[in-house]
C-alpha cells in the first residue's frame, strides 16, 4: 500500500548545516538556553521558572499515536500531530467491513484529515464519533514504516472514567483488539500507543511545562498569498489548556531589551497552542542555505507559575552547528 502523500519543503529539510554564525546582529543574551533535543525529531517539554528555563520531559514521536481528553466530560480524541498523522471517517458502521481494500479505495480521498495546529477541540480530524458511530483509519504518520502505518479503528464509548475503542492493524483484519483507556486528570491528555496497546504518559503533567518543542503537520503559506499545502515543520506549541498564554510581537520598532511588564497591557495575549510557532525562522532557500532568525519576533509568556517573561529566538542551530537544537533567550519581566 502507497503511503499518503506527504509536502514537504526540501530546501527546510533536506539540507544540513555547518554554519554557527546565524545572526547578523550581536547581542549580549540575558539568560540563553540552547535545546537539549533536535525539535525535527523530539518532543521535549520546558518549564520557565525564575531562574532557569528547565527541560522536564521528551519523547519519541513514536511513542503515541492518539489522546484522550481526561476531563470527566470530556470526550475529545487527537491524533499524533507529531508524526503528521491523518485521519478519514470510512462511513461504515461495521469494523469487521473495513479491511486493506477499503484503505486502498481511500487513499486518493479528499478527506483524510489532520488536527489543527491551533489546538481548537472544535477543530479535531476526528470531531464528534459519538454521534457518527463510523469506523476510522488512521494513517499514523511519517515517522511509522508503510507496513506498521495504517489502523482501523472504533470508537466504541466514552463516559467520566474511561474510553473503549476497538482496533486492528489494516494488515491483519482478524486480529481486533478492545482497549480500555483510563482517564488520569494529571494530564490534558491520555496518549495511547496502537503498537504497544496501552498508554504511555508523554505529557509530564498540567502544571508541570510550559513550552512543547515539537514537529507537527499544519498549513505552510506558498508564494501565491493565501495559497496553502500541507507541511511537516518544527515549532513551539504552549501549554494552552492549562493557562499558559503568549503575546506575540511581529514589531520591528519594538526593541526587546526595552520590552517591560507595561507591554501586558498594550498588547492582547492568546492562548493559541501555536501562538508561538514556527515563523520565528526564516525558511532556507538556494541564496539562503540556512535558517535566519526573523528579529521581528519576539513573545511575552505568562507562564504556569503566574509570572511573566519575554522571549525571544537567537538562533537554530547549537554550538556544534547542528539544525534544529534553538538558542533562545529570556528574562522575567
Amino acid at each position: 500500500m502507497k503511503k499518503i502523500i506527504i509536502i514537504i519543503l526540501i530546501s527546510a529539510f533536506g539540507l544540513t548545516s555547518c554554519w554557527q554564525e546565524i545572526d547578523t546582529v550581536k547581542r549580549d543574551p540575558l539568560e540563553t538556553i540552547t535545546a537539549v533535543n533536535n525539535m525535527q525529531e523530539t518532543q521535549t517539554y520546558y518549564k520557565i521558572e525564575e531562574n532557569e528555563i528547565r527541560y522536564i520531559a521528551s519523547n519519541n514521536p513514536k511513542d503515541w499515536d492518539l489522546g484522550f481528553e481526561t476531563s470527566e466530560d470530556g470526550w475529545h480524541i487527537i491524533i499524533n500531530y507529531s508524526a503528521a498523522a491523518q485521519i478519514i471517517n470510512t462511513g461504515i458502521a461495521d469494523i469487521n467491513d473495513v479491511d486493506k481494500n477499503t484503505a486502498n479505495d481511500l487513499l486518493s480521498s479528499d478527506n483524510w484529515k489532520f488536527d489543527h495546529n491551533n489546538g481548537d477541540l472544535d477543530s479535531t480530524a476526528i470531531g464528534n464519533w459519538i454521534d457518527t458511530a463510523m469506523v476510522y483509519i488512521l494513517y499514523r504518520g511519517v515517522v511509522f514504516d508503510n507496513v506498521e502505518a495504517y489502523y482501523k479503528i472504533f470508537f466504541e464509548s466514552v463516559n467520566s472514567n474511561e474510553y473503549v475503542i476497538k482496533y486492528a492493524d489494516i494488515n491483519n483484519n482478524d486480529q481486533l483488539i478492545t482497549k480500555t483507556i483510563t482517564k488520569n486528570n494529571s494530564v490534558s491528555f491520555m496518549p495511547f500507543s496502537l503498537t504497544l496497546g496501552e498508554t504511555k504518559l508523554t505529557d509530564p503533567g498540567k502544571q508541570e511545562w510550559d513550552l512543547l518543542f515539537t514537529p507537527y503537520y499544519g498549513w505552510y503559506e506558498t508564494l501565491t498569498p493565501g495559497y496553502f499545502l500541507p507541511y511537516y515543520m518544527s515549532g513551539v506549541y504552549i501549554n494552552y489548556l492549562n493557562g499558559v498564554e503568549v503575546i506575540k510581537i511581529d514589531d520591528s520598532d519594538v526593541d526587546y531589551d526595552n520590552i517591560d511588564i507595561s507591554y501586558i497591557d498594550i498588547y492582547d495575549f492568546s492562548c493559541t497552542q501555536d501562538i508561538i510557532g514556527q515563523d520565528w525562522k526564516l525558511l532556507p532557500n538556494p541564496d539562503n542555505p540556512f535558517y535566519f532568525m526573523d528579529e521581528n519576533k519576539k513573545y511575552i509568556i505568562h507562564a504556569v507559575d503566574g509570572n511573566y517573561y519575554k522571549l525571544r529566538f537567537i538562533s537554530y542551530y547549537n554550538e556544534e552547528g547542528e539544525k534544529a537544537y534553538p538558542v533562545f533567550e529570556y528574562k522575567k519581566l
